[in-house]
């Protein structure tokens, strides 16, 4: 099992309150938090959910390529072939990426 950014300050917070020299479990996390601060502090119940309405607003390059980067992580597949899945899978959007790149290229396809 991956663990998140929170469960590894908490290991990290663990170790700093094993050691005897914070006073609180608060001042142990906030030590683990400045010296890792490329993790993020907010527990994975507390992140806003990310949207997975499948209704085409917006740029439909961008939700497929967002769609294919969701599937490769999770499958554990190449980002080509989880594109290629996400296309497949969400044909409204393929349609709408390739009326929005006719209209950016001035109507070719190419």
């Amino acid at each position: 099992m991956i663990e998140s950014d929170w469960d590894l300050l908490c290991n990290i917070t663990d170790e700093l309150m094993a050691t005897g020299r914070y006073p609180g479990r608060h001042e142990a996390m906030k030590e683990a938090q400045r010296q890792n601060p490329h993790l993020d502090p907010t527990p994975p119940g507390l992140k806003p959910r990310t949207s997975t309405v499948r209704t085409v607003t917006g740029n439909a390059e961008q939700q497929l390529n967002a769609m294919a980067k969701q599937i490769a992580a999770a499958k554990n597949i190449t980002f080509s072939q989880a594109y290629v899945q996400a296309m497949t899978e969400n044909p409204h959007l393929y349609r709408a990426y390739l009326e929005q790149h006719s209209r950016q290229t001035g109507g070719s396809r190419g």
